[in-house]
C-alpha cells in the first residue's frame, strides 16, 4: 500500500513515461498547490509542457481522504486536464504523434525554431545571458504574442514573466517557476 500523495507521483511518472513513448519531449513539475475538500477529495496541481506548445494544468484528483492508503499501481484518477475533466495526457494526446512545430516569428518577421525549454535557474541563467535568444512564457502564448528578444532592452513579457533588471538585463520572475518557458532561436 503507498500514500495518495505517492500514488498521484507513481501515476504522473507513468503519464509521463507513455508521452515519451509516444515521441514527445515532456516537462512536468508539480506545483506547491494541493487542495482537499472537506477531507473528501484530495487534489493535486502540476504543470504539463508538451515539445513546443503550450503548458497546461494537470490535476489528478482522488475521491477520498489525502491519507487514505491505496494499492501500488492504482490510478483509477478523476482528471482535470486543460481546464476541464479528461482523459489521461497519453490518451488525450495520442494524436500528437507527428506533431509539427508552432510557425513562430520575431518581431522583424524573421523566422525561429524552438529549441529548448527553461526548466531550471541554471539554464534560466544560460539562455537568459543569450543576446540572440528568444524566449516567450506560457502565460503570453494565451494571447497572440511575439517571443522577447534576450539582447534587446527595450522588449519584455507583456505579463510581466520575463522583465528588465536596472541594468537592462532580462530576469525570469520566481513567481513563474512552475512554468516552463519556450526558447526559440533564428531558423
Amino acid at each position: 500500500m503507498v500514500s495518495v500523495t505517492e500514488a498521484v507521483e507513481a501515476f504522473v511518472a507513468r503519464e509521463v513515461a507513455a508521452l515519451r513513448a509516444l515521441g514527445c519531449q515532456v516537462w512536468v513539475s508539480r506545483c506547491a498547490w494541493t487542495d482537499a475538500y472537506d477531507g473528501s477529495r484530495a487534489v493535486f496541481r502540476y504543470w504539463l509542457a508538451l515539445d513546443d506548445e503550450q503548458g497546461e494544468w494537470f490535476e489528478p484528483y482522488y475521491n477520498g481522504p489525502a491519507d487514505d492508503q491505496l494499492p501500488v499501481g492504482y490510478d483509477d484518477f478523476g482528471l482535470f486536464y486543460q481546464g476541464g475533466k479528461s482523459e489521461p495526457p497519453s490518451v488525450h494526446m495520442s494524436n500528437h504523434v507527428g506533431h509539427l512545430p508552432e510557425v513562430v516569428e520575431a518581431r522583424d518577421e524573421t523566422p525561429l525554431r524552438f529549441v529548448a525549454r527553461i526548466d531550471s535557474p541554471q539554464a534560466a541563467r544560460a539562455w537568459l545571458s543569450r543576446p540572440d535568444a528568444y524566449v516567450r512564457c506560457d502565460e503570453c502564448r494565451s494571447f497572440p504574442s511575439i517571443p522577447v528578444l534576450v539582447g534587446d532592452p527595450e522588449q519584455e513579457c507583456e505579463c510581466g514573466a520575463f522583465e528588465r533588471d536596472d541594468d537592462g538585463r532580462l530576469t525570469w520572475e520566481e513567481k513563474y517557476a512552475y512554468t516552463f518557458p519556450a526558447v526559440y532561436l533564428r531558423a
